[in-house]
């Protein structure tokens, strides 16, 4: 499994142009074969703030995702309703766990 959380903060002023985005992103990376997760979130206490979990099956299939037109448009929308120049990718690992 390929797992990351992406962030980032919507610009002020293009919260709903934002929320948008990340809603129709969404919908089209669910849809994708090798999508597991795919849960975006904003912080509660600063809502302009986004935190998207996103889990693939590989390496691939995280490939195949950002390959894909929904994702390379998505990737250029998303300048120029945020405040960063991109979004933050932290990849994951899974600790030992005794289960």
């Amino acid at each position: 499994m390929t797992s990351f959380y992406a962030e980032f903060t919507a610009a002020a002023g293009r919260e709903d142009d934002c929320a948008r985005l990340v809603a129709d992103y969404t919908q089209a990376t669910r849809a994708e074969e090798g999508c597991v997760v795919f849960e975006p979130y904003v912080e509660r206490d600063r809502p302009r703030r986004y935190f998207i979990y996103e889990v693939y099956e590989d390496d691939q299939a995280f490939a195949d995702h950002v390959a894909s037109p929904h994702g390379v448009q998505f990737n250029e929308q998303l300048g120029d309703v945020i405040e960063e120049d991109a979004s933050r990718l932290k990849f994951l690992d899974r600790p030992p766990l005794n289960d």
